[in-house]
């Protein structure tokens, strides 16, 4: 794993554990660029189809397999 990588996945999942602190005690939202970046990773995890067909509200199928 090179650095790079390992900040961008530090970054998603700080982002990720982030929101969850929020939706529990509240507090404000993560900086946009956090929110961005990760939301552009996530999507890059998925397959296109599967994530595209979500995103216009069509899919039945998981969009996320690796996540869970």
């Amino acid at each position: 794993m090179t650095v790079g990588a390992l900040g961008e996945l530090a970054l998603m999942e700080a982002t990720v554990h982030l929101l969850d602190l929020i939706a529990a005690v509240g507090g404000p939202a993560p900086v946009e660029g956090a929110l961005h970046f990760t939301r552009g990773l996530l999507a890059e995890a998925a397959d296109p189809v599967a994530f595209i067909e979500a995103a216009a509200g069509r899919g039945s199928e998981p969009v996320l397999p690796i996540i869970r």
